[in-house]
């Protein structure tokens, strides 16, 4: 034991143990415990000050309030022209691309032109010269073009006929004569029941007369023959009277007769030219929505995919939308059913579209303003306002596209680090 001891004190009092002992400590050791607080302490205020937020992800679409409205093609065939460019706006009904078709534009708008030059002499049978109208092709429809041409020629010849208006102005003429010989005979009726009176008066004193042999027989009888004579001229003119109301009565009945039958043939002509008007106008519908694209609501247009002229298309292909021009948007978020309880309305949504990547884009704020009550299957489909549009955290302004897809991200609770640190080990001490 003294010897090892003895060993103990040699190593101890060697000089390179010396020079340790002697020698003071480093600064980290020095200090180290200080260090380690401070670190310590810097870690707990960071997590204060850092906000490690609980979300949940999503998919979100974008589109307006307007949705976009998809063009496609009613038959097959080639397109013959187009007439609006990629991104041009185009007003609603507006040609937008032909069809290549067996009967040319130029012939339809003819057609177009001539049914409304028809539809306001039907309206106000102003004369107009059909018979000079052109003969356009019109394919399967031109039958039905040349009858509408005959038909309202014809009808312009009866309603301007000048045979017909001298016919109609003869019988009113003779009727308006009949009507004046009428009334000189109920005068002469007037004057003839005078002459009856006087007669008879006379008659009757030349009788007393003749009783009392003051006069010849003769005289009597001259007067009894006068009187018999005013009789007869009264039945006469009553006669006449009575053939006068019968001449009348024809005539009228000959002019109504005349007008009944041509508003008969009147509405009959008419109803025959609207029928062919309206299969006219039928038809250029059809031309419209076969051989023309055309769209549906005001905004501006989007190819879909490749659109050139001579390209052959099959019925229905897409090949056009229209994106209205309105700012007001509308997104629907999809999220799972897991963490659906944390979700409120007016909590903020961070979208990052797919075709601006955020990096270099920034992101854009919406906030939650609908919540639905059932689940669409497995997913919750949310609404979201986007109070700024299309504006960036980053001050850009994105262009809209028809339904732009994003990543989204609901910010259910806005915790600090130091929170959710707290928060976790509450729950590991409680399992």
């Amino acid at each position: 034991m003294p010897e090892e001891d003895d060993h103990i004190n040699i190593e101890l009092r060697s000089e390179d143990v010396q020079n340790i002992l002697n020698r003071p400590p480093n600064w980290m050791v020095s200090r180290g415990n200080t260090v380690l607080m401070l670190i310590v302490l810097a870690v707990f205020t960071l997590s204060y000050f850092i906000k490690y937020p609980d979300i949940i992800e999503g998919r979100a679409i974008i589109s307006t309030a307007t949705p976009p409205v998809y063009v496609s093609t009613k038959v097959s065939g080639r397109i013959h022209k187009i007439h609006i460019s990629n991104g041009e706006q185009v007003s609603s009904g507006q040609v937008i691309a032909e069809m290549a078709n067996p009967i040319p534009v130029a012939s339809i708008e003819y057609l177009r032109s001539f049914l409304e030059q028809a539809n306001t002499f039907m309206s106000d049978s102003v004369p107009r010269s059909f018979e000079n109208a052109q003969t356009v092709n019109l394919y399967d429809a031109s039958n039905d073009f040349l009858n509408l041409k005959n038909a309202l020629k014809d009808y312009e010849i009866f309603l301007f006929d000048e045979d017909q208006f001298r016919k109609l102005q003869t019988l009113k003429t003779r009727l308006k004569h009949h009507t004046d010989l009428k009334q000189i005979t109920l005068n002469e009726a007037k004057l003839s029941r005078k002459d009856i009176v006087h007669a008879r008066e006379r008659f009757e004193m030349k009788e007393e007369e003749f009783k009392l042999g003051l006069i010849a027989k003769l005289d009597f009888l001259n007067a009894k023959t006068a009187y018999n004579q005013s009789l007869k001229s009264d039945e006469a003119i009553k006669k006449s009277i009575i053939q006068s109301e019968l001449t009348l009565e024809d005539l009228e009945s000959q002019i109504q007769d005349f007008s009944i039958a041509r508003i008969e043939k009147s509405m009959e002509d008419r109803s025959g030219i609207e029928t062919m008007i309206s299969t006219l106008q039928n038809y250029i519908i059809r031309w419209e929505t076969d051989f023309t694209i055309r769209a549906p609501i005001t905004g501006k247009l989007d190819y879909q995919g490749r659109v050139k002229t001579n390209q052959l298309v099959d019925p229905g292909t897409t090949l056009f939308a229209v994106i209205p021009s309105g700012k007001e948007y509308e997104v629907e978020v999809k999220i799972p059913a897991a963490g659906f309880g944390k979700v409120k309305i007016g909590q903020e949504v961070k979208l990052k579209l797919d075709k601006f990547p955020s990096g270099e884009y920034g992101s854009i704020q919406g906030v939650i303003s609908t919540l639905p009550l059932l689940a669409d299957g497995e997913v919750y489909a949310i609404g979201v306002n986007l109070e700024k549009g299309l504006l960036t955290q980053y001050g850009t302004r994105l262009d809209y596209t028809p339904e732009m897809t994003s990543s989204a991200e609901i910010i259910t609770e806005d915790l600090r680090l130091i929170e959710r640190l707290f928060s976790s080990l509450k729950d590991i001490l409680k399992n």
